[in-house]
């Protein structure tokens, strides 16, 4: 963690009393975390991560900050979640009916880009739906493929992230959060205190909370159905040809 720039925190000047617990003093004007509290609150979080990510739960990755995005980009990539990387859209969790329907419109000009039918439009109708096309896209790339409102969410920077973590206090959702010394520690259920303005250090946090993050697919009533001892020696038996 010392070789990763963990300890190091924001200016002195700014900072957060409710992460004194997690600070173990100041250099340079510098508040340095103790990485002893780091070290345990990281190893909880893995836990809490894996339970809530094996039950089958979905998990929202915000990142938006510009050192953050293409690490939520990747982190979703590896993990199987959805993500936020552009731009926090406020009502995004609270008001996420309205949001489902910007979602189906941006999933619907891009169908209809693969298959030509934006073609059948004129050229003025064609140019205001890629204008519609290009803010869409700003906003709801990275959950174009989330089916419903996400049971947690990942923040990279809780500072930074504010509005996501409030929104999620509203709906009593689970929040997971990387803090920097300006963070809301009781704001959120799980939390590793750490440089959050360093790129290496966010690296080697995510990277070590990736594998406990993997998402797990729920499965439907006919799956589970198909799996079941009887369907398969049914099955086989109608594959038997009868002698």
């Amino acid at each position: 963690m010392l070789h990763n720039a963990v300890h190091i925190g924001s200016d002195a000047k700014h900072w957060s009393p409710a992460m004194k617990p997690y600070i173990h003093g100041t250099q340079n004007g510098i508040h340095v975390f103790d990485l002893t509290k780091t070290e345990a609150h990281l190893a909880e979080t893995k836990k809490a991560l894996e339970e809530f990510c094996k039950s089958g739960k979905e998990l929202l990755i915000v990142g938006t900050k510009v050192q953050t995005q293409k690490i939520a980009t990747d982190l979703a990539e590896k993990t199987g979640h959805a993500c936020v990387t552009s731009v926090w859209v406020p009502g995004l969790l609270t008001n996420y009916t309205t949001i489902k329907r910007q979602v189906r419109e941006y999933n619907k000009i891009m169908k209809d880009i693969e298959t030509g039918e934006i073609n059948r439009l004129n050229k003025k109708e064609k140019a205001m739906t890629m204008t519609r096309l290009s803010r869409l896209k700003k906003r709801y790339e990275g959950i174009k493929d989330m089916k419903k409102s996400p049971d947690g969410i990942f923040v990279i920077d809780g500072h930074y992230e504010l509005q996501a973590i409030k929104e999620a206090n509203v709906l009593g959702i689970t929040i997971f959060a990387i803090l920097g010394t300006t963070g809301q520690p009781k704001l959120c259920d799980h939390f590793v205190p750490a440089n959050v303005n360093n790129l290496k250090s966010l690296l080697f946090v995510t990277d070590e909370l990736a594998p406990s993050m993997k998402r797990t697919v729920r499965e439907t009533v006919a799956e589970k159905i198909a799996k079941k001892p009887g369907a398969k020696k049914e099955e086989a038996t109608e594959e038997t040809p009868a002698e």
